[in-house]
């Protein structure tokens, strides 16, 4: 079993596991950071992205779209959704830093074909679960009735001194209503 925490590194590549890495099957997940100017190129393959402008300014080209200047954040603790492109398997990303930026890249395996799109602030549902010291509010960015094959991706701030995932579980089986068979990764920033 590989380890389950991963710690931040300086540099551009903040953050990076992989199926290979986290000893999985499907998902993936990095973190970049990028000045201004600096781009960042990648090929999706057989795996579908969910790019998020955690802070700053990009434009992103995708699918034959061009998103330009897209992200309206210095910070992830300001009360605002984030903007987000979902691209395609087998399809090349390209990211420009408008600003200094940085940008979260969620992948999973996919096998349907579909256009690349912008996933814009105010199309994305919040929400406040829990309560007391369990309360934390979540922005769902790609929740599971969008198109995507197998991306589940949503954004949590959780106040200080609550948990962010009560009760405690896990998801080692497939044993549902009780437990399903699922892989995630959480990426914390304290503020």
């Amino acid at each position: 079993m590989s380890p389950l925490l991963v710690k931040a590194r300086a540099g551009s590549a903040i953050v990076e596991v992989t199926p290979e890495s986290a000893g999985w099957t499907h998902v993936g997940f990095a973190a970049h950071r990028l000045a201004a100017g600096e781009q960042l190129t990648l090929e999706t393959g057989s795996r579908e992205l969910c790019l998020v402008v955690l802070t700053g300014t990009v434009t992103v080209q995708a699918g034959g779209q061009t998103w330009e200047a897209i992200g309206n954040r210095q910070s992830v603790f300001e009360d605002v959704s984030p903007y987000a492109v979902y691209v395609p398997l087998e399809t090349t990303v390209g990211i420009t830093a408008v600003s200094a930026a940085e940008v979260a890249l969620c992948s999973a395996p996919a096998t349907t074909h579909r256009p690349a799109r912008l996933i814009d602030p105010q199309s994305m549902t919040r929400s406040v679960r829990g309560k007391g010291a369990n309360t934390r509010y979540v922005c769902d960015i790609l929740p599971q009735t969008a198109e995507a094959d197998g991306l589940l991706v949503v954004e949590v701030v959780t106040p200080s001194g609550h948990s962010s995932s009560y009760p405690p579980h896990k998801h080692d089986s497939d044993n549902i209503p009780l437990e399903s068979s699922l892989e995630e990764t959480y990426y914390h920033r304290l503020n």
